[in-house]
């Protein structure tokens, strides 16, 4: 089950990253989003972190979280948010989590701009 789901994930972002490319990526992003970006996904702070910092060089305001329910902070950004982004990672993010976070961003009418890989 676990292959399927990573070979999924590799699907949906296309490949994965090495940090050369997230500076490409967070332009990428800047342009198709004006507002605040939620990155969310079953990935760690500090494997985020090479994307936060993309991201913050690129001039992007985002906020960041692993799991959707963890607070009400985290519900409330992604009301607040303008789109959001996937940071799942191979071999721990779970295809039920996954559909759930689209399930919850697609009932707040907040589009989903991709999925950003990390190799676990």
């Amino acid at each position: 089950k676990r292959f399927i789901l990573d070979r999924w994930l590799r699907k949906m972002e296309g490949r994965a990253l090495n940090a050369d490319q997230l500076p490409a990526v967070a332009a990428a992003l800047k342009n198709q989003c004006t507002g605040k970006l939620l990155v969310i996904g079953q990935s760690t702070d500090a494997q985020r972190e090479p994307i936060l910092h993309a991201l913050k060089g690129a001039g992007i305001e985002y906020s960041s979280h692993e799991k959707l329910l963890d607070d009400a902070k985290t519900i409330q950004d992604l009301q607040n948010c303008t789109a959001v982004v996937l940071a799942e990672t191979c071999g721990l993010s779970t295809y039920e989590q996954i559909r759930f976070v689209l399930e919850y961003a697609n009932d707040a009418k907040k589009p989903l701009l991709g999925c950003i890989l990390i190799d676990g």
